[in-house]
């Protein structure tokens, strides 16, 4: 999914690169496959300059010590991190409730948990 994502993100920078600037997304419950999603293919050949990091992903939050080698890349190649708040993994509806919410209209924020 990270791959097809970060695809389309190159490509409507490629359309638009005075109007739009992408983050690389990463499959964070991968670590060998996130690392490779980052480095060879988020940098080296879609030429994306810029991360974005669930705060807590499939309960993987930012300071679980797996992120550590994917933070060792971010900063050799001194990229920004985009954080975006997330609610509890096993807590699925609402995250996807709340992701419709914000595409169609207002919706009740639930309380976050992963902080």
């Amino acid at each position: 999914m990270a791959r097809l994502l970060n695809d389309g993100i190159a490509e409507a920078e490629r359309k638009h690169p005075t109007r739009f600037r992408g983050c690389i997304h990463l499959p964070i419950h991968e670590p060998e496959a996130a690392k490779r999603e980052l480095r060879a293919r988020g940098i080296n050949e879609l030429g994306l300059r810029a991360v974005a990091l669930l705060a807590c992903h499939l309960d993987v939050q930012l300071d679980n010590p797996t992120m550590n080698p994917l933070y060792e890349v971010i900063q050799k190649h001194h990229l920004p991190i985009v954080i975006h708040p997330q609610f509890e993994a096993h807590r699925f509806k609402i995250r996807f409730t709340t992701w419709i919410a914000a595409c169609s209209g207002p919706l009740r924020r639930p309380r976050p948990s992963c902080a």
